[in-house]
């Protein structure tokens, strides 16, 4: 069954209960994908890390890749910390992995007591690679190899790996209470994914005609609450949003967007213009990863 090892940054950086709160609304949203796609998934924490089994590695890969709060993910081989049985899933990895004649690094790290240090120990895994496998005539480059190999090992479980795959990062999804975002072409639909990527969950007062860019944030977010209305009536829809959902900000990307606000008689909450600096270089660069990832 495929493993994953899932990290995280910026949480990281919170209080121990805020943590804890915080990467349980990020295993929340992890499940909640597996259970829209009706799989089934196994899912554990320690400090730091997140593990994740499966028997859809697509389906693990797309929604790791569209969670928030997950910094990268890497699909991993599982063995115990036992420097024989990691040179034993080293020498075999690389059989499979690395092209014959191929310059190779192995970068080591550890968690917890161990009889060798992160070094030893990735010199070890070398060594038996090199002498495993006398036919692949490969070759250590430490400085620049055409392929890595990297070892964690966390108390008594190690996980070898070959890639890290990112993921949007920030916070999770719901974690920084609720926004009401006004949806009227490509910057108003980056506008509220940023604020999305800041833990907010979002309420869409949409332009008709702007469906494309709602199904893009519908990406990210397939629960998401959308409603269209016309130009007329977009400002009294937002308004009828913050009501509804007791939103605590608007989010605006555009003049245009502030013009229905203008409609807005009683607006006691913030604006939040996230991408009133960029321009429309950046603006289609930030648009583009958004879409492809």
């Amino acid at each position: 069954m495929p493993t994953y090892l899932v990290r995280y940054g910026e949480l990281g950086l919170k209080s121990q209960r805020v943590r804890s709160r915080f990467e349980q609304i990020m295993l929340d949203s992890i499940q909640q994908g597996f259970i829209r796609l009706r799989k089934e998934c196994l899912l554990s924490s320690d400090w730091g890390h997140v593990y994740l089994k499966t028997g859809d590695a697509q389906a693990a890969e797309h929604i790791l890749s569209h969670t928030f709060g997950v910094v990268s993910f890497s699909r991993v081989e599982v063995t115990t910390s036992d420097i024989l049985d990691i040179r034993e899933c080293a020498r075999d990895m690389a059989a499979r992995i690395i092209p014959k004649g191929s310059s190779f690094a192995i970068r080591g790290r550890r968690t917890g007591q161990h009889p060798y240090t992160s070094q030893e120990m990735a010199a070890s895994a070398g060594e038996e690679v090199l002498e495993g496998l006398p036919d692949r005539e490969y070759k250590v480059n430490l400085t620049d190899p055409e392929f890595e190999l990297f070892i964690e090992v966390r108390s008594k479980v190690a996980y070898l790996y070959t890639t890290k795959i990112p993921g949007p990062g920030g916070l999770p999804l719901g974690s920084q209470g609720n926004a009401v975002a006004i949806i009227d072409g490509a910057n108003s639909a980056l506008a509220c994914w940023l604020m999305m990527k800041r833990g907010c969950r979002v309420y869409l007062a949409a332009l008709e005609g702007t469906e494309e860019w709602v199904e893009v944030l519908m990406g990210w977010d397939p629960s998401i609450i959308r409603e269209f209305s016309v130009p007329d009536n977009l400002g009294k829809l937002a308004h009828e949003f913050i009501q509804r959902y007791r939103a605590e900000a608007i989010i605006v990307g555009s003049q245009q967007g502030e013009d229905f606000l203008a409609t807005i008689d009683d607006r006691n909450v913030p604006v939040y213009h996230p991408v009133i600096g960029m321009d429309e270089e950046e603006v289609s660069k930030r648009l583009k990863n958004i879409i492809d990832l």
